[in-house]
């Protein structure tokens, strides 16, 4: 005869120690949800703050962008009394401390007037202060000339602060102006973010500055530029110019500020992308094309032209008889160069100065 299991019933029932623990869950569950609530509340306005309002946050802009000149002039050739410098800067893009360091290295003296300082465009974005980059060309009236990237973030303050265009005329007695937008919409990228920032004296300044500056009459040197060979005229521009373009004027302002190559099988076109099959580096050609250009070919806008430029950094610095290019990737860590033009005397002299970034 089997034995009867005992009585447990009771003791499913009945475990004194069933309600407490009941009881603490209950409050780790209430705990929990107020957690999740005070969360909630505190993390949805701090997520509105920084990733809404603050980000939305601008100075006051201008009511419309300055219209671009094309080309401008900038000639000392005709003040030899006293010496004057004309310093032509590569690309800074924002590099503030090795620009002054650069500054010092030449003796610059800003309340002097025999010194006058030229940024070859670039000279916002990438580095960490290109805000304090323009005050400082403000404060010391540099002259300056657009580069690519003046002109994405140009767009960008446009955009986000709803004005009518970016434009540009050819010269100052023409009365139309060009359309320089690009149709596209910019994201929230650094150059938006860079763009938000500035104050209309920022804006109003980068306005000043043209595609081209004619520089008159600078000196040609040989190839490893030791050489003082004649004096033909200058050009400062960001990226290049079009050989196959006779005038400055005509010149076109997306080629003169991002071309890098010109394209086969005439290399008549120009392109960014020198990656391209055949595609031939601009300086090449152009310096090929002044020694044999000839009087009776019509580029009489173009003959004997040297060419000042930046913008192939990756090129760095490239001296050859008609072209000189001193993007020597500052923002990378590598060195800031100047070209130095001095006029004296009736004669004109260039040197190279660079400092490390």
């Amino acid at each position: 005869m089997s034995k009867a299991l005992p009585e447990t019933t009771h003791l499913l029932h009945h475990d004194p120690y069933d309600k407490t623990e009941r009881s603490a869950a209950q409050k780790s569950s209430w705990k929990n949800i107020l957690y999740i609530i005070f969360a909630t509340v505190v993390s949805v306005p701090l997520l509105y703050l920084f990733l809404v309002y603050l980000p939305n946050l601008a100075p006051e802009s201008v009511s419309e962008l300055p219209i671009i000149r094309k080309v401008d002039k900038l000639d000392f050739s005709n003040q030899l009394e006293v010496p004057r410098r004309l310093i032509l800067i590569g690309d800074v893009h924002g590099s503030l401390k090795p620009l002054k360091k650069l500054l010092r290295k030449l003796d610059y003296n800003p309340k002097g007037s025999t010194d006058t300082v030229l940024l070859l465009g670039d000279f916002i974005s990438k580095g960490p202060q290109s805000v304090e980059v323009v005050d400082l060309a403000i404060k010391n009236k540099f002259q300056c000339i657009l580069g690519n990237h003046e002109i994405s973030v140009l767009q960008r303050y446009n955009q986000f602060h709803g004005l009518s265009g970016l434009k540009y005329r050819n010269n100052e007695s023409d009365i139309e102006n060009y359309d320089l937008q690009s149709g596209q919409l910019y994201p929230l990228d650094d150059e938006m973010r860079l763009a938000k920032q500035l104050y209309p004296r920022h804006i109003e300044y980068m306005g000043t500055c043209p595609f081209i500056y004619d520089l008159g009459p600078v000196p040609r040197y040989n190839r490893k530029h030791t050489n003082n060979k004649e004096t033909v005229d200058g050009v400062a521009v960001h990226a290049g110019l079009n050989w196959n373009v006779h005038e400055l004027y005509d010149q076109d302002v997306t080629e003169v500020t991002e071309m890098r190559a010109m394209l086969p099988p005439d290399f008549s076109k120009a392109t960014d992308d020198k990656s391209i099959p055949g595609s031939v580096g601009w300086a090449k050609i152009w310096n090929h094309w002044q020694k044999n250009i000839t009087d009776s070919d019509d580029f009489d806008g173009l003959k004997n032209r040297k060419v000042y430029y930046g913008h192939h950094a990756s090129r760095g610095l490239n001296v050859r008889p008609y072209t000189m290019g001193i993007d020597t990737a500052c923002v990378k860590g590598d060195r800031l160069t100047a070209v130095v033009i001095t006029y004296h005397k009736g004669k004109i002299r260039e040197k190279l100065v660079s400092v490390s970034c």
